[in-house]
């Protein structure tokens, strides 16, 4: 079952970051962004997940994070 941790995905305290233990690796998801990493511990592999999450949005723009956030409101709320 995943582990759910307090450290959240950088850049919006919305996105919690899910982490599992597969195998020797620990493997850090943001869900809602599609970003994944992994670390020998669940500390590395959130720090890693913060870094891979940055290059994400420095590709996509932060306008990305903003349509996933409008997307997952109506979704809630039915708007």
């Amino acid at each position: 079952m995943p582990e759910k941790q307090d450290a959240r995905c950088p850049l919006n305290k919305e996105f919690p970051p899910v982490i599992t233990k597969e195998e020797q690796w620990y493997v850090a998801r943001c869900l809602e962004l599609g970003v994944v990493s992994q670390g020998k511990t669940s500390e590395e592999a959130t720090a890693n997940l913060k870094e891979a999450v940055e290059l994400y949005l420095e590709s996509f723009g932060e306008e990305e994070l903003e349509s996933i956030q409008a997307y997952d409101a109506a979704e809630r709320f039915g708007g």
